[in-house]
């Protein structure tokens, strides 16, 4: 999903809504520097592998892809206060379940999504949350509570499935060990159930 968010802002041209000179940013945001890098490296070795896409690469540090749509994907931590003042293009916030929430921390979940906001109004790109279910608590709780199924918001889509579902590869003998170990925590780690013990 955050992939595809990645090619589809990649792929269009924003220059109609950029100000000249102006750059638009896809950030990938996480909990810490080192998991928005891990999807930051996903994201830039799929735009690296896919020939449609390779010859939109300009340059690459350890923290932009710069394409020359006038597009960076960037690395950003999750921080309401750092990530503001950028005219985004999509965003993406990595495993965003496991953020803070608003009972144990001044930069909570909902402010960085209320910070991240506003740099999405003049793209209308898309904010792609996707995580491994925990609490029920937070935004992502929130977001799946009024959304999931054919009740909710029409232009929000929430998409739940099993490990073996997103990805038939995964080893299944494996998977039950880790259910024989701890059913609760696997229950929400590889079935996508929220959890109702934390």
């Amino acid at each position: 999903m955050g992939v595809l968010a990645a090619y589809l802002a990649c792929c269009v041209d924003h220059r109609s809504i950029l100000a000249p000179g102006e750059i638009g940013v896809l950030p990938v945001l996480a909990e810490t520097r080192t998991q928005a890098s891990n999807a930051f490296n996903f994201i830039s070795g799929a735009i690296a592998a896919a020939p449609a896409l390779r010859s939109l690469i300009a340059g690459r540090t350890a923290d932009t892809l710069s394409l020359s749509t006038g597009i960076d994907v960037t690395v950003r931590p999750a921080s309401f206060r750092t990530i503001r003042g950028s005219t985004f293009v999509a965003a993406i916030c990595d495993e965003c379940a496991f953020w803070r929430t608003e009972d144990n921390s001044a930069n909570a979940d909902i402010e960085i999504i209320r910070a991240l906001r506003p740099g999405l109004l003049i793209s209308k790109g898309p904010l792609v949350a996707i995580s491994s279910p925990y609490a029920k608590k937070g935004y992502l709780w929130n977001t799946y509570r009024k959304n999931f199924g054919a009740d909710g918001n029409p232009k929000i889509l929430v998409a739940q499935a099993a490990s073996q579902i997103m990805n038939p590869c995964v080893d299944m003998d494996w998977i039950q060990a880790q259910f024989d170990e701890d059913p609760v925590a696997s229950e929400a780690e590889f079935n996508a159930v929220f959890r109702s013990d934390v």
